[in-house]
């Protein structure tokens, strides 16, 4: 037993160090720090205990008024006291009084209820909200992250055809020395060169900038690792539409808006109110004292009435219409937006479909332009094609790998926003 928690220890030790000697920085690492450190996640989990709080308080609003009370009063020159104020030199009388009271009333259209109501609508869409965000937040570091990758790889692409640069213009002096190429072609050569490089430094400083934007946005330090490309699901994906959780968002708000033209409608009708009462009370004289608690008294009572609004009635019904047009509006509105989303889906679908077929061909052509450049260096080192030809292939060549990384990562992020216009995790 103690030999195997012994291995066990080894063990992870031993993955520990390889995870320190390897130094390098993967997508889940990225997720951990943005749903933890990012300042999009920290306010809206202030907005979360906000909307808690707010329903929190609606809430208490149920509770009843109550208030403890206490007080003393002397009454001076009371011909009837048998008090006598030393300070002021008279007679007078004295009392001190305590108690408690209980009140609570609520009305057909009273805000306590509606706005409970309204609180529990707030809090659902919040908690939409705070689901979009984590998605939004989720595509924006994948974007984030595999646009480092590109400009990663497009470093890597860039060394090696800056190695190929280098190699065609030894190749070329060589050729230059035993008069199989003109100057001409040793001082175009050396153009190339120059030109491949001014390329992989400014593709190095992009990847300088990108990273230092990803690291900034997460709040965290960037200690130098290489990004490592995580492995991606296969392609073959097939979406089926539904509605996000902003569309599910825009619902409650209608409900909510619903839940206001009702209350404006009760508003036109007679206002019924009910309300109850309880006190308990008791004076002290010169004779009781308020510690005696059979001096105390209670007393409670209830009320119902019914009113009409005269003069307000007109002001009521104004905005009762008012109300219910803003609520038609906000259903065309509404309607149209669920369309919108429609259509912007299909959209985003046909366009995953193309970069799908697009990827293909970038693959096709990357493996020709491979092979074109290939047998272009073996002519060129004959001296059956110029340099100028070579160039070509080899930029050619060079342009279908940035092609591919490009359509690849595209084809990742265009999955990754059709799951997100559709709040698909």
């Amino acid at each position: 037993m103690k030999k195997s928690i012994l291995f066990l220890i080894i063990l992870s030790a031993s993955s520990l160090f390889a995870d320190s000697v390897r130094h390098v920085y993967n997508l889940e690492y990225f997720m951990k720090c943005g749903f933890t450190e990012s300042n999009r996640i920290k306010q809206e989990m202030l907005k979360n205990k906000n909307a808690e709080d707010m329903r929190r308080n609606a809430l208490y609003n149920f509770l009843p008024d109550a208030s403890l009370f206490g007080g003393s009063s002397f009454n001076y020159n009371d011909p009837s006291s048998r008090q006598y104020d030393n300070g002021l030199r008279g007679y007078g009388t004295h009392s001190n009084s305590a108690g408690i009271s209980v009140s609570k009333s609520f009305s057909s259209a009273d805000e306590t209820i509606f706005g409970y109501l309204r609180s529990n609508y707030d809090m659902q869409r919040r908690n939409l909200d705070f689901e979009t965000a984590k998605q939004e937040l989720a595509y924006k570091i994948l974007k984030d992250f595999t646009g480092v990758l590109k400009l990663q790889k497009s470093v890597e692409i860039s060394t090696e055809n800056l190695k190929l640069r280098k190699k065609i213009n030894d190749e070329t002096k060589i050729l230059y020395e035993t008069g199989r190429k003109s100057l001409l072609d040793l001082r175009q050569s050396k153009i190339y060169l120059l030109d491949a490089e001014i390329n992989l430094a400014d593709i190095k400083l992009s990847l300088k900038k990108s990273r230092e934007n990803f690291f900034n946005f997460l709040m965290t330090e960037d200690n130098g690792s290489l990004f490592v490309e995580p492995e991606f699901p296969n392609d073959d994906y097939e979406f089926i539409y539904k509605e996000n959780n902003w569309l599910a968002g825009l619902d409650i708000d209608g409900k909510k808006t619903e839940l206001n033209l009702l209350q404006r409608k009760i508003e036109l009708f007679p206002r019924l109110s009910f309300s109850l009462n309880w006190s308990k009370s008791a004076s002290e004289t010169y004779e009781n004292n308020l510690l005696e608690t059979e001096r105390y008294g209670s007393s409670y009572g209830w009320n119902f009435r019914i009113s009409y609004p005269v003069f307000s009635l007109l002001q009521n019904h104004t905005s009762y219409r008012i109300q219910k047009r803003n609520y038609r509006s906000f259903l065309l509105d509404r309607d149209k937006a669920k369309k919108d989303h429609k259509l912007k889906f299909k959209h985003l679908a046909e366009e995953y479909e193309i970069l799908k077929e697009t990827y293909k061909s970038a693959l096709q052509k990357k493996k020709l332009a491979e092979e074109n450049l290939k047998t272009a260096t073996e002519k060129y080192n004959l001296g059956s094609v110029s340099l100028t030809d070579l160039d070509k292939s080899s930029i050619e060549a060079l342009n279908s790998e940035y092609s591919v990384i490009a359509k690849f990562y595209d084809l990742i992020l265009k999955r990754e926003e059709i799951k997100l216009h559709i709040s698909e995790k």
